[in-house]
């Protein structure tokens, strides 16, 4: 490691603290060691064995200081001072940011005020520099920093003239002719000596009312003529002006973002087969504007189900703010049902824009469903991811056949895939939350820090959720013209609620179980108030 010598400013401030304090510190020694304490690294152990030797270079401080600025000073720290002060710029800083950093930089130097001004010049940006060609040149370079100061301030409060100072003047009126050659020495009529400087209100005037006659002159009243081949026509003299029509309106392609996916093969042809039958059924139309990359999904069935990329449109779209139910609402819906019907629509995302109410009926007669996964008149079915019977809701048997045979989770990936397949299904199993408690732990992100292991409670609580999923119960389907019967507990984890009602054989049956884990505040409450949560928390889950 590097010897590291006194920062910036330290010893300054240990000699403004000597000098408010002097009778604390009264000895050299009493000045070497707050020094000694405040060093790093290699110069704090140097200086630190001379004050435990009791050298006599900490009886005199200002020796002490010298003799360590010496060793461990870098030789060209002013060298490195006058590189930086050459180097500085103003840039798109302002001008008081500029001055201040050149006045850090600047004190460590023994410069005159002659060649700190030539530097601090040449370090300003051009629209401030151009403000000072003209004027007497100030006498110090205190003087000099107070009118670059009063120049930025102007500046600021004048937008518009800070801007034209920084363009080129460009002369108004009629639009150039051919350039004269350069060898004729005659010069323009119009010609006009090159102003330094800023332009006199009078002279912006003038050049403004001209400039505002000649635009109205040479408005064209009709169609502009063909572009004819000129010697003028590459002329830099015409380059910095726009062409003679100027209201001719342009197309500009915006540029997009986008992202291509890889398609395989056989993507590729059932790409161009969704393409070419929806053009021939009509639902879609060729079309010349900007659009997201398509890819494809394999389905349930092993067929392929085309996705586009829609993430841009719907960050500019405006969401309905009427969105579709719950699934337990309908879910809910289907009591004393006794036959379902479930319809596929194909396509149906193609048909929503209706201009008009005969759209609207076109619409709703151009419905296309697919046969194979429609089902008419049934008394049991699978719908989103349950199965609808008679007698009530209960889990698909795939879904109990994948928890059943899967492993124990041995990452955290792993862990939250099945805490998500569990939540799914939570109102199947009773005290879910307190049962998953042990799980829900190792997401957490103070259980993160370390590798990811199981715990003896992770793993029986696992085994357990397992297992009770096998073994869910139907819940039966809630009849609002029948009491229900709450019953609830509350633990120091968590709260158990189950809603029941009587069946045909005057039994309970349950209609589904609720669970919720406590906070750490909550699990400090007394019992009665824990119950008395636990009621409101069913009563907000069930209420009708």
């Amino acid at each position: 490691m590097a010897p590291k010598a006194p920062p910036d400013g330290l010893l300054a401030t240990l000699d403004m603290m000597f000098e408010c304090q002097p009778s604390r510190y009264t000895s050299a020694r009493s000045r070497v060691a707050p020094l000694t304490s405040l060093l790093a690294d290699r110069a704090q152990k140097w200086a630190a064995a001379l004050y435990d030797k009791r050298s006599p270079a900490c009886n005199d401080y200002v020796a002490f200081v010298a003799e360590l600025e010496k060793t461990f000073a870098p030789p060209t720290s002013e060298l490195g001072a006058e590189t930086q002060l050459l180097k500085l710029r103003q840039g798109r800083n302002s001008v008081c940011q500029y001055v201040s950093e050149f006045r850090t930089v600047a004190a460590k130097l023994q410069w005159g005020d002659e060649a700190l001004k030539a530097v601090f010049t040449e370090g300003l940006a051009p629209y401030t520099r151009n403000e000072l060609v003209g004027r007497e040149s100030p006498e110090d370079l205190n003087t000099m920093e107070d009118l670059v100061l009063q120049i930025d301030q102007r500046v600021l409060m004048q937008p518009r003239l800070s801007s034209y100072a920084t363009q080129p003047v460009r002369p108004q009126g009629p639009l150039p002719g051919p350039a004269p050659s350069s060898l004729d020495p005659r010069p323009s009529a119009r010609e006009e000596p090159m102003q330094i400087g800023r332009l006199s209100p009078e002279e912006r005037e003038r050049r403004w009312r001209e400039g505002s006659r000649s635009r109205l002159s040479s408005t064209p009243s009709s169609t502009p003529e063909q572009p004819t081949t000129s010697s003028t026509r590459n002329s830099p003299t015409n380059s910095d002006f726009p062409p003679p029509n100027w209201n001719t309106p342009s197309r500009s392609h915006l540029w997009t973002r986008g992202r291509l996916f890889s398609l395989a093969p056989s993507e590729t042809r059932a790409m161009k087969d969704y393409v070419a039958e929806a053009l021939a059924q009509g639902f879609i139309r060729p079309s010349t504007s900007s659009g997201a990359a398509g890819f494809f999904v394999k389905k349930r069935d092993g067929g392929l189900r085309p996705c586009i990329d829609y993430r841009g449109l719907n960050r500019i779209t405006i969401r309905d703010r009427h969105p579709l139910p719950l699934m337990s609402t309908a879910l809910d819906s289907i009591s004393q049902a006794c036959f379902f019907t479930k319809l596929d629509l194909s396509s149906a995302y193609n048909l929503t824009e209706a201009d008009h109410v005969q759209h609207v009926r076109a619409i709703l007669t151009r419905l296309y469903c697919k046969p194979e996964k429609c089902a008419f008149h049934q008394t049991s079915m699978s719908f989103l991811g349950f199965t609808i019977t008679l007698e009530g809701l209960a889990m698909e048997p795939q879904k109990q056949h994948t928890v059943t045979h899967c492993p124990v989770p041995s990452s955290l990936k792993q862990l939250q895939s099945f805490l998500g397949f569990a939540n799914f299904y939570r109102r199947f199993i009773r005290n879910f939350s307190t049962l998953a408690s042990p799980l829900t732990e190792l997401t957490k992100p103070s259980s993160r820090l370390s590798p990811f292991r199981p715990t003896t409670e992770a793993t029986h609580a696992f085994r357990e959720l397992a297992q009770r999923f096998t073994t869910a119960p139907v819940l039966i389907h809630p009849d609002t013209s029948k009491p229900f019967i709450m019953e609830l507990d509350a633990s120091d984890i968590g709260v158990g609620a189950v809603l029941s009602q009587r069946g045909p054989d005057q039994q309970l049956h349950p209609c589904g179980f609720f669970s919720r884990k406590f906070s750490p505040t909550q699990q400090r409450y007394s019992v009665g108030d824990r119950e008395l949560l636990a009621i409101k928390w069913a009563l907000e889950e069930w209420r009708q």
